[in-house]
């Protein structure tokens, strides 16, 4: 009897904590709010930041990350006071959302340990595939059913701003929380630590089936999700031999042959999703994935005209009069260019890249990092991609990890 308590004591603890990191990385908001649910926790993170400084156990890496935000925010406000106006879109969704995103992660790492304080970040990476999976599925259940569409956005919002949202589920997954590009970032970021994850835990085939769903609906969700699958799979292949992972390949294979027969008698109903998805491998030319490019190529035509802007940018993340993106341009770097100019875009990827370098080896490997890397620089050459929420997860989790090796 006591052993039984003890088992649902931990299913209960689990069950709690996959909530909390659920709202946080799908970015879950209830549909009578624009806010995330996790920004109403965030405060708790806050209170234990000023508890850590009271104490004096504040970690220097936390420090450094602070002041760096900081030369950031300083960056932007010299822009703003020669420019004379600003949009403050990018101060919300930069700014606001990574500090609120950090508060809430030092709440989530107080849980973590508190629940589970012999456990390392393996842990982490599993609850968090699992989130993404959790998603994936559910937004495929409302692809497939109008009525759970209607009664899952119903509860909660759809992150979707345009007029035919209606026709426009019909022809992609609309991820629940995160959608379209924000659910590429995510799927990228996820897989990566996926293979991490298999790296180092021999024979989890059920987790590796679940990593191929999550492939397989971040295509039909974002199409950009294919770098990650690419990330996934150099990552396994540095370890082919090694540790049986060419096993997972094999049995990969078989699961996508099986597969492939199983849902024949769903193509009718899946063939929108397959030609969003798959579309572009088979027939690139005439796939929505060229015009895309298309439209891409076009912006990369459209740079600032005047030194200021290079140096320092218009201070403009939208356009102050249709709401819409400033000089109608979706590229990541060239839109921060035109925020904060080439000093931002500086100190933006260097804060990146410094909580990456930071983190240490043991929770993500070297390999890995690289990936993340090359990540940032990818996806933000398509869209603004702040990867930071998702890396100060290992960030916190390593500079608070009660069971770390000093090195």
């Amino acid at each position: 009897m006591y052993r039984c308590a003890v088992i649902n004591n931990g299913v209960f603890k689990n069950i709690v904590f996959f909530i909390f990191l659920f709202i946080f990385l799908i970015n879950i908001k209830f549909f009578f709010s624009d806010l995330p649910v996790f920004y109403f926790l965030s405060p708790l993170g806050l209170i234990l930041l000023g508890k850590d400084f009271i104490l004096g156990k504040t970690y220097t890496r936390v420090v450094n990350f602070f002041l760096i935000i900081f030369v950031f925010f300083l960056v932007g406000l010299i822009s703003f006071l020669v420019n004379q106006y600003n949009d403050f879109f990018f101060f919300r969704e930069f700014f606001i959302y990574t500090l609120l995103s950090f508060f809430y992660i030092r709440f989530l790492i107080y849980i973590y340990f508190n629940f589970f304080p012999y456990e390392g970040i393996n842990k982490i990476f599993w609850l968090s595939v699992f989130c993404v999976f959790v998603q994936l599925c559910l937004s495929l259940a409302a692809f497939l059913s109008p009525s759970f569409y209607s009664f899952l956005f119903s509860i909660f919002a759809d992150n979707v701003y345009l007029d035919n949202v209606e026709s426009f589920a019909k022809m992609r997954l609309i991820a629940l929380g995160t959608p379209f590009f924000g659910s590429a970032i995510l799927n990228c970021f996820i897989l990566i630590i996926a293979a991490e994850y298999l790296m180092k835990n021999e024979r989890k085939y059920s987790f590796f089936l679940m990593v191929l769903v999550i492939m397989m609906l971040g295509l039909f969700s974002a199409r950009s999700t294919i770098f990650g699958i690419a990330c996934f799979f150099g990552l396994m292949l540095t370890q082919f031999f090694n540790k049986s992972t060419y096993k997972y390949f094999i049995f990969g294979g078989g699961v996508l042959f099986c597969g492939s027969i199983a849902i024949s008698s769903y193509l009718q109903d899946l063939e929108a999703l397959i030609k969003f998805g798959f579309g572009f491998l088979t027939d690139f030319s005439s796939s929505q994935a060229s015009d895309s490019v298309s439209d891409l190529q076009s912006m990369y035509g459209v740079l600032p005209d005047n030194i200021k802007t290079w140096l320092i940018g218009d201070s403009l993340y939208r356009d102050i009069n249709t709401g819409f993106y400033y000089k109608n341009i979706d590229v990541g770097f060239l839109r921060i260019i035109f925020v904060n100019g080439i000093i931002g875009l500086l100190v933006f990827l260097f804060i990146h890249f410094y909580v990456l370098w930071e983190i240490n080896k043991k929770y993500l490997s070297t390999l890995a990092k690289l990936c993340l890397a090359g990540i940032i620089l990818l996806l933000n050459a398509k869209g603004v991609t702040n990867l930071l929420p998702y890396l100060l997860l290992i960030y916190l989790f390593a500079i608070y990890d009660p069971n770390k090796i000093k090195v």
